[in-house]
């Protein structure tokens, strides 16, 4: 239980950050601190090499002013031997490697002889003035002008400041890596507790969330990073799922009701048939009816599934080349018998050499629906209007009544699906409420927009702009 309880601990986001963070930090503090004791180091051994050479110009002075080198290297050795700090070891070798000149008492020392380097370190293994450890050695030639010779000078200092210098060094690293180690741990976990806070919080809500309750919401830091640009973003994906959500139950309640009242008709109907009928000809006046229910119900059902097919970018779309001026003539025509029987005037204002690229079929379901509603809600003897400009880039359509209009308020929302405005616009030839957002769907799919007017001389217009050029999508 410890273990997996631990495993769990181990395993929270904020550990693992502080971890890899503190770690991270350890491995840079040992890298810096590498870095300054090899700074410290060659400057130590720089400064300590800065002494040996000023000795040595010390013994060149003392031979030139002697005038021959042992006699140089007897003065020299009163003045350096016996220093508390920094004392001198020294000989002089032949240029044959042989000793010329050493005190009695480095014969333990100077265990070596002519190595061609300036300066190099050796390990003293017996006592040198009570020091033993490293010595720094430097090696020079110079010349007796006496006796027309070269010699070999070794003069030599101990390092134990130096190595004492940097042992302590390496101490108080040791000693403070691993305290700088637990302080970014405890430090990392505390500065990680606000952002798991948040992500607990996160979890929690969306915990709660469920298709009953979608209104919960993310409480946004005021610190403007991005966990607040996180906490927006789940909000706003909130906010999307919620209108879907809304939408579906809108869409379920809707479509139940839009189906409830043709079946619950065509259910009330057969009823009085089966009570009340008593002749061929009533029966055929309720099978006439269920009839009329029941292309509403197949026009309904065909719209949702086109509707569908929108939705799920299943639309085959074949654009061609389309003649609005060809198009719109049709379109009167096909409509001209019904507005005739309201006694309905269609007239027709069409740029001529009008070419759009787009799918026919659509674009004349868009401009059935525009014109269906158009007569629909026109009284008797009034006007519909058919009109098509052109401009470089795009076309628009308006199709022009001059029935009761849209109100202002209503305008947003006739292009949802199943919207019905009042009376004035509902009755017995109330359609499915699908046809306006089935246009809005087909010219958004073409790149384009639709929206409603006033007419100025009463009534609605509803206008259509479409890119010449674009590919319609779904």
């Amino acid at each position: 239980m410890l273990s997996k309880r631990l495993r769990n601990y181990l395993g929270r986001l904020d550990i693992r950050l502080a971890v890899y963070y503190s770690s991270a930090l350890l491995f840079l503090a040992i890298a810096i601190s590498w870095f300054l004791y090899y700074r410290l180091e060659h400057n130590l051994t720089k400064q300590v090499d800065g002494i040996l050479i000023d000795e040595f110009h010390e013994l060149t002075l003392e031979i030139e002013e002697e005038g021959g080198v042992r006699e140089g290297v007897q003065g020299f050795a009163k003045d350096v031997v016996w220093r508390k700090y920094y004392p001198i070891l020294f000989q002089v070798l032949s240029a044959q490697n042989q000793v010329v000149t050493r005190p009695v008492e480095f014969e333990a020392f100077f265990t070596f002889g002519i190595r061609n380097q300036e300066y190099f370190t050796v390990i003293a293994r017996h006592d040198v003035h009570g020091i033993k450890g490293h010595f720094r050695v430097l090696e020079r030639r110079i010349a007796d002008k006496a006796s027309n010779k070269e010699y070999v000078v070794h003069l030599a200092t101990h390092l134990k400041r130096t190595d004492k210098i940097l042992e302590n060094y390496i101490e108080n690293i040791v000693s403070a890596i691993p305290v700088i180690f637990a302080a970014s741990i405890l430090l990392g976990l505390f500065i990680a507790k606000k952002p798991r806070d948040i992500l607990k919080e996160i979890i929690g809500v969306t915990n709660k969330i469920t298709s009953e309750n979608l209104s919960e919401r993310l409480t946004l830091p005021e610190a403007r990073d991005e966990i607040r640009q996180l906490s927006i973003t789940i909000n706003s994906m909130l906010d999307r799922i919620e209108g879907a959500f809304e939408q579906i139950r809108q869409f379920t309640g809707d479509a139940s009701h839009e189906l409830r009242t043709p079946l619950a008709a065509i259910k009330g109907e057969i009823e009085v048939a089966l009570t009340h009928g008593e002749s061929s000809r009533e029966y055929r006046e309720t099978l006439f009816n269920c009839l009329e229910r029941v292309e509403d119900i197949i026009r309904m059902v065909n719209g949702l599934i086109l509707i569908s097919r929108f939705d799920e970018k299943e639309i085959d779309w074949q654009p061609t080349e389309i003649d609005l001026a060809a198009l719109a003539a049709e379109i009167i025509e096909f409509f001209r018998p019904l507005a005739e029987g309201k006694r309905i005037r269609l007239e027709m204002q069409a740029a001529e050499s009008v070419i759009l690229y787009a799918d026919r079929s659509n674009i004349l379901r868009l401009l059935n629906n525009l014109m269906e509603n158009a007569i629909k809600f026109t009284p008797e003897g009034g006007r519909v209007r058919l009109r098509t400009q052109c401009s470089r880039e795009e076309v628009v359509l308006r199709v022009e009544d001059n029935g009761p209009g849209i109100p202002p308020a209503a305008r947003e929302n006739i292009f949802h699906r199943f919207y019905q405005i009042n009376a004035a616009r509902s009755g017995r030839g109330r359609g499915t409420g699908l046809g306006l957002h089935i246009c809005q769907r087909i010219a958004e799919a073409h790149g384009g927009k639709i929206w409603v007017e006033d007419n100025p001389g009463g009534g609605a217009v509803f206008v259509v702009t479409l890119p010449k050029d674009k590919t319609p999508v779904a």
